[in-house]
């Protein structure tokens, strides 16, 4: 069957157009027949959607799927077809596969870092780690571990990692010492410069005259969100990840005793003895921003130092 991929694919480059880039952007496209477009000058759209998908930093994958175990014309075709929309190169990027075999060497793949579409993805996430050291990508507000400028803040998320060495360069107008964030139009227009700006409780403060230096790293998503299934991320003790639910975590406050705790570098850890057994938790009330202090119960924010604290048991 005709299967029309231009409108498609671009549809796809508006979706992640607006993905959180601390996701894998993966895209799998599957087809049990040749890809002809319904009108011919479209195929000519096809190779520039791809360069907007690549500029989104979106990893392509292409799967035929046949209905026997033997080749046929039209799903070699369908190959033929397929495999100049997929990524470079698109042998590491392609499988042709009966129907009976989708689960074990398409679905399952993904998850298995060695796999033929594991290691593409984990690949891609490394050169995407090793170019934020020089030029992380510019993020917004709807990326959550980029409004943590400070490492307190970052290492309290467990979305989030402090990693290093911070950036020397960022895209645009981003401001090395400030997660790559531009400056607020206000903040331009008054004179201030990133020099005099700094990011702390998930938003950027300016002064005049101020003078702020890059810091020793910045905060970026937790490698342990790369984890699909739960047996890999439980084993990766390294990066502190658990699995929580349905995806895996990384554990805030990971010390095995009161000790290492009760000295964690940051002060953001405290020694539970009510729970059985006694366990290393974060303190209470570490929250950074008023709206996430007004949502815990038990803190209120102080308006006068800008923290988050208990509430004292004793007003009402």
């Amino acid at each position: 069957s005709l299967t029309y991929m231009a409108a498609a694919l671009d549809d796809a480059v508006d979706i992640f157009h607006g993905s959180p880039a601390h996701r894998a952007h993966v895209l799998v496209i599957i087809t049990d027949g040749q890809m002809n477009p319904l009108e011919p000058q479209k195929s000519q759209e096809i190779p520039a959607i791809r360069q907007k998908l690549d500029a989104e930093g979106v990893v392509t994958f292409g799967v035929v799927v046949r209905k026997t175990a033997a080749h046929t014309k039209a799903d070699i075709d369908a190959e033929e077809t397929l495999k100049p929309v997929t990524s470079d190169a698109h042998d590491d990027h392609f499988v042709n596969v009966p129907l009976d075999d989708m689960l074990t060497e398409v679905f399952n793949d993904f998850c298995d870092p060695a796999g033929r579409f594991g290691s593409a993805i984990r690949q891609q996430a490394q050169n995407q780690n090793s170019a934020n050291n020089t030029a992380p990508p510019a993020q917004s507000s709807a990326v959550p571990c980029s409004k943590w400028g400070v490492k307190l803040e970052c290492r309290s998320d467990q979305a989030c990692n402090w990693k290093a060495p911070a950036p020397t360069s960022c895209p645009g107008n981003g401001c090395t010492n400030l997660n790559c964030l531009e400056l607020p139009a206000a903040q331009v227009s008054a004179g201030m410069t990133c020099a005099n700006c700094k990011l702390s409780g998930g938003a950027v403060s300016c002064t005049a005259g101020s003078s702020n230096p890059v810091g020793s790293g910045y905060c970026g998503a937790t490698v342990c969100e790369e984890h699909c299934e739960e047996v890999p991320c439980e084993q990766d003790t390294a990066n502190d990840c658990f699995w929580d639910t349905d995806k895996c975590q990384r554990k805030v406050c990971n010390y095995p005793d009161k000790n290492a705790c009760e000295t964690d570098p940051d002060d953001m850890c405290m020694w539970d003895t009510t729970a059985t057994p006694a366990t290393c938790v974060p303190k209470k009330c570490l929250h950074f921003t008023q709206g996430t202090c007004d949502v815990d119960g038990d803190c209120q924010w102080d308006p006068a130092t800008l923290k988050c604290k208990e509430k004292d048991p004793d007003c009402t």
